[in-house]
């Protein structure tokens, strides 16, 4: 057997509790409620891996759930096994909400996959993403271990990436800018010879400017501006303005130098992963305001594309301003779908996509409705798309045949759903 199914066995009857994905390539699976087993995955493409750490040393989860989490969340695991038809693929099936979940992990170098079907439909391939037309040819996995996938080394790693990405960035800005001070540098030193094209109309002034040499191609003035005293006054103009700008090119270039040989001897000194240089690299990139320790505050969504998910097989939409409630209830909805919105307050249109009022289908709504409005409790309006009427209020509608539901908000189960929804 590739992996002692004995272990295996540990995981039988236990919730999958977080999914998590490290940029480029590494996934981390937990079990159990605190959670105390870890599966962690390497699908990189020559060289894919895996390595099971249990008991976990202490409650690590990922700092970004993948999607798959919230699909997944809560589903037991009831079965374990190594399928021969699939490539001696490894396949975990679980039981959630009336579903039943076929989680496939296909470790076979140059197609490394994990992909997920519900109710035998495939709903996610971790190459070709979610609800995926096609299909890939399965291959033989090899499952081989590497002791490097722990959690903190995972971390490490997946922070040190996304740092190093930044760097080479911020690296490649600092050259384009650096070259273009060198442009600027040479254009200065060029205009400096308006000094010998000055002395040259002071020699002899009053002829065409086509008479006097100009070997460096210098634009000279408006033919409004005659070989006069005036002319030469402007080139002495330009001169000055040349050896000024030259001096402050030349102070920019050095500082540029400067900073450019900074930047790489810190790309140079962090080839290797180590916690103290990712801590020197993250305290670099705050100094030069490319992280920040502050999260941001979220932008105002001005275009009229609304969101949506999926959850236990149903499509959930719902707008965040004016425009996308507009687009999502009057031009995307179907008449057979359900609206709902918080009663007598503004607030976000949501859709289900069920063409039934359904108990749990109108609960589940009503919480999202609540949970987009940041309310813990309240009532919600419902009713058919159908019944809405449009106002010449943008994103304001009349509702007929209206019926309302008191619910309490589910506001930790929604949130993660409405921050990874898709834009339309």
């Amino acid at each position: 057997m590739i992996i002692d199914i004995n272990w295996w066995q540990t995981i039988l009857n236990k919730s999958i509790t977080a999914v998590g994905y490290y940029p480029p390539y590494t996934w981390g699976f937990y079990f159990g409620k605190k959670p105390v087993h870890g599966l962690f995955l390497s699908l990189q493409n020559d060289q894919p891996s895996y390595h099971i750490v249990s008991p976990l040393p202490s409650i690590h989860l990922p700092e970004v759930h993948h999607r798959l989490a919230h699909v997944l969340a809560h589903a037991i695991i009831t079965h374990v096994n190594f399928s021969d038809s699939q490539g001696n693929a490894l396949v975990i099936t679980c039981n959630h909400s009336q579903h039943t979940y076929a989680l496939t992990i296909q470790l076979a170098p140059y197609l490394p996959r994990i992909y997920l079907h519900q109710d035998a439909i495939l709903i996610f391939d971790s190459i070709l993403g979610w609800y995926p037309k096609t299909a890939l040819t399965v291959r033989p996995s090899i499952w081989k271990i590497d002791p490097l996938l722990v959690p903190e080394t995972i971390q490490l790693r997946s922070n040190y990436n996304q740092y190093r990405q930044l760097l080479n960035q911020y690296l490649k800005k600092k050259q384009h800018r650096h070259q273009a001070l060198i442009s600027d540098q040479d254009k200065h030193q060029r205009y400096l010879h308006y000094l010998d094209l000055g002395d040259a109309l002071k020699a002899e002034p009053g002829l065409p400017w086509s008479t006097y040499t100009n070997p460096h191609a210098l634009p000279l003035p408006m033919k409004t501006i005659l070989t006069d005293a005036k002319g030469m006054q402007w080139l002495y103009h330009q001169y000055k303005k040349a050896k000024s700008g030259l001096a402050h090119v030349r102070e920019q270039l050095e500082a540029s130098q400067q900073h450019l040989d900074e930047i790489d001897s810190l790309m140079t000194a962090t080839e290797t992963i180590d916690r103290e240089q990712l801590v020197h690299l993250q305290t670099k990139l705050k100094a030069w305001r490319l992280i920040s320790g502050v999260k941001p505050k979220p932008e105002l969504v001005r275009h009229d594309a609304p969101y949506w998910f999926t959850h236990e097989g149903r499509r959930f939409s719902f707008g965040k301003n004016a425009k996308q409630n507009q687009k999502l209830t009057f031009e995307l909805a179907k008449k057979s779908d359900i609206f709902l919105h918080i009663q007598d307050a503004p607030g976000a249109h949501v859709i289900v996509h069920h063409p039934v009022f359904d108990h749990d289908v109108l609960i589940q709504g009503a919480q999202l409705v609540l949970a987009l409005a940041g309310k813990i409790s309240g009532r919600v309006t419902y009713a058919k798309v159908g019944s809405l009427k449009a106002t010449t209020k943008l994103g304001q509608v009349i509702v007929k045949d209206a019926r309302t539901i008191q619910v309490n908000s589910l506001d930790s189960f929604w949130q993660p759903f409405i921050e990874q929804a898709q834009r339309y």
